[in-house]
């Protein structure tokens, strides 16, 4: 991580995360923005996997804490070591930064980890539950190499087109 780009209290945050590696929401947006940077300077790309439960459209319901424990589990059973999880919106949103560039790039790729993620977490939580699941992957604009700006916490367009 870039210490200049993150604040101590949060780099501190982040370093030491909940139990299960789960980052709360303030430390999963710094991270978030620490990787924008660092894709800036490559050409990799990001992508943000969220994972949420929906009554209706844009409304997420709350995660109770034993299925955020469940759903987490399948979460990080279904990324890699390098990516990151924690909550992307505390309580109700559920977020992995995809860092490794061999599966964000291309439809192939997101589309296979968002079927081996639905798969996990199908698994672990009760059918009802698994059933009211929206997992999907949004791609993240990398902060331009350069930018001196802290970037504002990423928000997800209506058309679920980029983070901004």
């Amino acid at each position: 991580m870039n210490r200049d780009t993150a604040r101590p209290d949060v780099l501190e945050a982040t370093l030491e995360a909940r139990p299960g590696g789960i980052l709360g929401q303030e430390a999963f947006h710094e991270l978030l923005a620490i990787e924008r940077t660092r894709a800036g300077r490559s050409t990799d790309s990001l992508r943000l996997l969220l994972v949420s439960l929906k009554p209706g459209p844009r409304q997420a319901l709350p995660i109770k804490p034993s299925v955020a424990a469940r759903l987490f589990a399948g979460l990080g059973e279904a990324v890699r070591e390098t990516d990151v999880v924690g909550w992307y919106r505390e309580g109700r949103v559920a977020g992995a930064v995809l860092i490794d560039p061999t599966h964000t790039k291309g439809l192939d790729g997101c589309s296979a980890i968002l079927q081996r993620v639905n798969g996990m977490l199908e698994a672990r939580l009760p059918s009802t539950l698994a059933r009211q699941l929206h997992v999907r992957a949004v791609p993240v604009r990398p902060k331009p190499a350069g930018s001196g700006k802290r970037s504002r916490r990423g928000q997800a367009t209506r058309s679920g087109k980029h983070l901004d």
